[in-house]
């Protein structure tokens, strides 16, 4: 698990919920020892995944592929274009009035 500069390696249980035929990972104010709580929800489907996570003030979404472990990412040469297909994260504040679209 990556979170800023720090790696660690720590099993996290987490419950699966089901939208349809569709899995769902939930954390529901759940303390990761070291790291502190979060909150999150992802989505897995066709190899893919994509979520939304808050953790303290900050919050955002996650999106990518589910590779197996040691998998290496493709070369820019096959990459498809368009943005990266793994890791990808948009982090911002995790407060309501961030998340309201402007009155015009």
């Amino acid at each position: 698990m990556s979170y800023g500069t720090q790696e660690h390696t720590l099993p996290v249980p987490v419950a699966i919920e089901w939208a349809g035929s569709t899995p769902m990972i939930t954390m529901t104010e759940q303390t990761v020892p070291g790291l502190g709580t979060f909150t999150a929800r992802v989505l897995l489907y066709d190899g893919l995944y994509a979520g939304t996570w808050k953790h303290g003030q900050f919050g955002g979404h996650m999106w990518g592929r589910i590779e197996p472990a040691g998998a290496t990412a493709p070369s820019a040469a096959t990459a498809p274009s368009g943005p990266a297909p793994t890791g990808e994260h948009e982090h911002a504040p995790a407060s309501p009035s961030a998340a309201a679209p402007s009155e015009p």
